[in-house]
Order: C-alpha cells, then sequence, then structure tokens
C-alpha cells in the first residue's frame, strides 16, 4: 500500500534512519543544504531561514551542534525539520519509534508537527508496508 503511494506520488521527504545527516557539519549547514540544492537559495540566505524555522521550533539551541553531538531525539528532530524545509507534499516517518530512545520522546515530533502546522506528515513503516495513521496521528 505504502510502496505503491510513494510510487504514484514522488512528492514526499523521508525521515529515517537510513536519511542521513552529514557528520562533520553543524545542524544549520544540514538543513541548509536542501534549500540551497533544491530552491538554488544562497548559503547565507538558507542558513538565515534556517535559523529563523529551529527559533520558530524552540530548536535553536541545536543550531551550531554537530550531528554527532545530537542526541537520538535531536536527530530525529533535525531529520524532520530538514524534511519539512524540504517543501515535499508529504513527509514520511519511517519507524520513529527505533529512532528514539524512549516512546515518549515521539511527543516532540507531534509538538513540531502543530508549530510548523505541517498536517502531512505520516508515520509509516516501510519495512512491514503499513501506514500508522489509525494509531498515531499527527496533528
Amino acid at each position: 500500500m505504502i510502496q505503491k503511494h510513494i510510487k504514484q506520488s514522488r512528492n514526499f521527504a523521508l525521515v529515517s534512519e537510513s536519511t542521513p545527516l552529514l557528520r562533520d557539519l553543524n545542524v544549520i549547514e544540514n538543513i541548509a543544504l536542501i534549500l540551497e540544492y533544491h530552491d538554488k537559495i544562497s548559503i547565507k540566505k538558507a542558513q538565515s531561514g534556517v535559523n529563523d524555522i529551529l527559533k520558530r521550533c524552540g530548536a535553536d539551541i541545536l543550531s551550531y551542534k554537530k550531528v554527532y553531538e545530537l542526541d537520538k531525539k535531536d536527530s530525529i528532530i533535525v531529520k524532520y525539520i530538514r524534511a519539512y524545509m524540504s517543501n515535499f507534499e508529504i513527509i514520511l516517518i519511517d519507524r520513529p519509534f527505533s529512532m528514539l530512545d524512549k516512546m515518549e520522546d515521539i511527543q516532540s515530533i507531534f509538538e513540531l508537527s502543530e508549530v510548523l502546522d505541517d498536517k502531512a506528515a505520516q508515520i509509516v513503516d516501510l519495512k512491514s508496508n503499513e501506514y500508522y495513521k489509525d494509531k498515531y496521528v499527527l496533528q
């Protein structure tokens, strides 16, 4: 079901363990790469936009941390914000519980979705080919 939807849409950003962050870059640089590459925005303008979003999300404390300094919760937050900044129609969050140390840390994803007013995020399991929207609906 999910695979069929992905093949039809192709307008999605993926948040998963397999979507890497560049280890030697800080959070702003990692997220800004999306804007630089996809939207052809200058480095300075991209980083300024990312900084604004991080502040809006209350995640600006992460701005200058290197990827290897992030814990699992912070890493998924950064990946989610990067996916959001890519301006795709849908954000697929693949097995977020496997990326977190504590189940309750999933709340940070719900809060991000709310702050960013992102109604298009879906929690999925690409391995078992299931949507979890009945169990975990991002609001």
